[in-house]
């Protein structure tokens, strides 16, 4: 499936959260887009006349239950495969690097539902003819209009002395800007690429970023302010190869200018 010169149907599942609705604003004078949330989800069915590609950014929180991990992350999306089997079209799994902490003692709900289903993917692709996917994997994103713990407000707290509950010193933390994520996704719908990393413009332990952000540098140390930390967030894991042609626009020392100056993204 190539859509360089044909304008594909997208159904964006998780249409409500920070990145799809970043998302639906890039692609809605672009081509034509169904959003989709678990609420507004009853028989999702694809047109056989359509070119139709689903990206999937539907999750749940990482506190969530087993069972509301489970519908997010797992079956809300495998309910929709089923209602469309036998159907050509192309799913855009967009995955987190907290996945592939899995290997590293990682044991969260969210991360084991979601590496499940990617599992569920490969299966369903191998036994339905017309079904393809892709696998993006993404660092953690962050840009404009942040709120609550997300990683601008968190280190905005964190450079004032104040806890939050964002990670501890030594987690390793990969960052990538909202406008480049999307561009990522975007990108990835002609790639031939099975499995792929979105780069990340900066990866290192959050202690570092903390420092290397301060609006002074009477900031060098930090307490260790995640009382659950577990060994697997100190570990720099690898990433699967980065998506071809994917070079971020916004630079990490555009992020130092910001956040040093106080300048709103």
């Amino acid at each position: 499936m190539v859509f360089d010169s044909i304008a594909p149907k997208i159904t964006i599942l998780g249409s409500n959260g920070y990145i799809g609705s970043n998302l639906i604003n890039k692609l809605k004078n672009r081509t034509a887009v169904q959003l989709v949330t678990r609420n507004n989800s009853e028989k999702i069915t694809f047109s056989d006349r359509d070119l139709n590609v689903v990206i999937n950014l539907c999750s749940s929180k990482i506190s969530d239950d087993p069972a509301i991990s489970y519908e997010s992350n797992f079956n809300f999306q495998r309910e929709i495969l089923v209602e469309n089997a036998g159907k050509p079209f192309l799913w855009i799994q967009i995955s987190s690097y907290y996945e592939l902490q899995i290997a590293h003692g990682r044991s969260d709900n969210y991360s084991i539902h979601k590496t499940e289903f990617r599992k569920f993917l490969n299966e369903w692709e191998s036994e339905h003819v017309g079904f393809l996917h892709k696998c993006l994997f993404l660092p953690h994103v962050f840009g404009r209009n942040e709120t609550g713990d997300r990683l601008i407000p968190s280190l905005k707290q964190l450079n004032l002395g104040k806890k939050t509950l964002f990670g501890s010193k030594d987690h390793y933390i990969p960052i990538l800007y909202i406008d480049d994520a999307i561009a990522a996704i975007i990108l990835v719908i002609n790639s031939r690429q099975k499995i792929s990393m979105a780069t990340p413009i900066w990866y290192g332990k959050l202690n570092e970023l903390v420092r290397a952000t301060a609006k002074t540098e009477s900031i060098y140390e930090l307490s260790d302010f995640h009382e659950n930390r577990q060994d697997y967030s100190a570990i720099k894991i690898e990433f699967p190869k980065s998506l071809v042609g994917f070079d971020p626009l916004f630079t990490f020392s555009e992020l130092q200018s910001k956040l040093k100056e106080g300048i709103q993204f």
